[in-house]
C-alpha cells in the first residue's frame, strides 16, 4: 500500500517528533520542516495529501506560509494550529481522524468535498488539551444519498474510536441539505452565459453542492445562482481569500449581467 505524504511544519522539535511518531506508525509518510523556508522547499519537491503547520514560525507567519502554498497548489488541505503539549493529546487524535476522513473523501462514490471550518482544543490541565472539536462543511452533488453518507461517516468515526489511542469521538450533523442543479435552458442562465462571454471569462457552470444558504433558498422556491471567485475547500474558513484582481473581474461580470436584465 502506498504511503500518503504529510508535511508537518513546526519550530519546536518535540512537537515535530511527537506528531511524526504518532502519524508514521499509522502508515503515513511524514516530512518535517522547522521553518517556512524549509517547508516551501519540500512543498515544491512533491505533492502532499495534507499540511499541518504552526501559526507562528521563526521566519514568517503561518498564514503567510499558507498563502504561499495555496498559490502553488490550491487543492492541498492545510491545518493550522498553535503550540500544544508534547504528549499524546486530543489534537493529535483529531488529526488522525481527519486524515481518515480525507482518505474516505478521496474514494467516496458520492463525490464528497469537505473543508475544516474550525479546529479547537480545550485544555484539561496546563497546556495539553483533553478534548478537541472540529467543525466541518461537507459538500455533496445533487444526486448524493445523504442517508448513505451519514451511515458511512458514523461507521468511520466508530472504527476510529476503536483504532486510535485516546480517541473517544462522536459525530453530529447540524444541518443536511441536498445540492441542486438549475437548468441551463432558464432565461436567466442564458443571460448569465452571455455576460461571461462579453467579459471574456470561461463558462464552466457546475452543480451546486450542499451546505449553504443557497440550499435553504432553493428549498423555499428560489433559484440561487452563486457567482464569484473562491475555492470550495476553503469556504467559510479563516484562510478564505481572493486576489483583488479577481474581485475587479467579478465586479465587471456582475455589472454586465445586471445591465442585461
Amino acid at each position: 500500500m502506498k504511503q500518503r505524504p504529510i508535511l508537518i511544519v513546526d519550530d519546536e522539535s518535540e512537537i515535530r517528533q511527537t506528531l511524526f511518531d504518532g502519524l508514521s506508525t499509522n502508515g503515513y509518510d511524514i516530512f518535517l520542516a522547522e521553518n517556512g523556508e524549509g517547508a516551501l522547499r519540500l512543498f515544491d519537491q512533491r505533492p502532499f495529501d495534507l499540511v499541518v503547520l504552526d501559526v507562528k514560525l521563526p521566519d514568517r507567519d503561518g498564514s503567510q506560509l499558507w498563502e504561499s502554498m495555496k498559490n502553488r497548489s490550491s487543492e492541498t488541505p492545510v491545518i493550522m494550529m498553535s503550540g500544544y503539549g508534547t504528549t499524546q493529546n486530543a489534537i493529535e487524535a483529531m488529526l488522525k481522524l481527519l486524515l481518515k476522513l480525507t482518505e474516505y473523501a478521496g474514494s467516496a462514490p458520492q463525490g464528497l468535498v469537505y473543508n475544516i471550518r474550525e479546529l479547537s482544543g480545550f485544555p484539561g490541565g496546563f497546556v495539553v488539551p483533553d478534548s478537541c472539536e472540529a467543525w466541518l462543511d461537507l459538500h455533496l452533488p445533487p444526486d448524493s444519498r445523504m442517508d448513505t453518507l451519514k451511515a458511512e461517516l458514523e461507521q468511520l468515526v466508530e472504527e476510529a474510536g476503536e483504532n486510535i489511542p485516546g480517541m473517544d469521538a462522536y459525530i453530529r450533523f447540524e444541518n443536511a441539505h441536498s445540492g441542486y442543479l438549475i437548468s441551463p435552458k432558464r432565461p436567466v442562465v442564458k443571460k448569465l452565459r452571455e455576460a461571461y462571454h462579453k467579459t471574456a471569462l470561461p463558462w464552466e457552470p457546475q452543480v451546486f453542492r450542499s451546505h449553504s444558504d443557497g440550499n435553504v433558498l432553493w428549498a423555499g422556491g428560489a433559484d440561487p445562482v452563486i457567482l464569484g471567485p473562491g475555492n470550495l475547500e476553503t469556504a467559510h474558513t479563516p484562510e478564505e481569500t481572493v486576489d483583488f484582481s479577481q474581485v475587479v473581474q467579478a465586479a465587471k461580470l456582475y455589472l454586465t449581467f445586471a445591465l442585461s436584465l
